[in-house]
């Protein structure tokens, strides 16, 4: 239903039922809803809808020239591989249903100077994700140069550790993130 501009009222002047029906339409033009949940849009100058609520985990995106419903997450990255998002490239690739997890996790190096943790993700990739590594704090322990890496990466788990130049005991938390599809 769309909405028409309102009439100007003049003092003591009568109201006819087409002025009536035209205040009532621009009052249902105005609440669009049909159930809990709907969010209200404008779809052209004059009219506004309702989008019906998502689904669970669905984010509001915006479509060709309306808002939508959609997936979550990551749309667009670069890579040099379709199926490994650790392998270097710039071709662009568009995701489907791209996940995030982020970890903390302790590692101690008692013997040597490196040391290093399995992490397995809570739902495995489709695909290799690409693993960012770092945010590393010391526990404790004194120690001149500490380094994380990673290894071993699939699309279900990744050995995060640590290595250092000197060789005392030491605890440290490895902040890590893990972005795959």
């Amino acid at each position: 239903m769309a909405y028409t501009t309102p009439i100007t009222f003049v003092a003591l002047s009568t109201l006819t039922a087409a002025q009536l029906n035209s205040i009532q339409s621009n009052i249902s033009a105005l609440w669009p809803y049909t159930a809990a949940g709907d969010i209200p849009y404008a779809a052209s100058s004059s009219v506004l809808s309702a989008l019906a609520k998502g689904t669970a985990g669905q984010a509001l995106i915006m479509g060709a020239s309306l808002p939508e419903w959609g997936a979550t997450g990551i749309n667009k990255r670069q890579g040099g591989n379709a199926s490994d998002w650790s392998i270097y490239g710039s071709t662009d690739y568009t995701t489907t249903a791209s996940k995030i997890y982020i970890g903390v996790t302790r590692i101690t190096v008692t013997d040597g100077n490196y040391s290093s943790s399995l992490i397995t993700f809570p739902s495995a990739y489709t695909n290799k994700p690409v693993i960012l590594v770092g945010g590393i704090i010391l526990v404790s322990g004194g120690i001149s140069v500490v380094s994380a890496y990673y290894s071993s990466l699939s699309n279900s788990q990744v050995y995060l550790g640590v290595f250092y130049s000197d060789t005392p005991t030491f605890t440290a938390d490895i902040t890590w993130m893990s972005i795959g599809e």
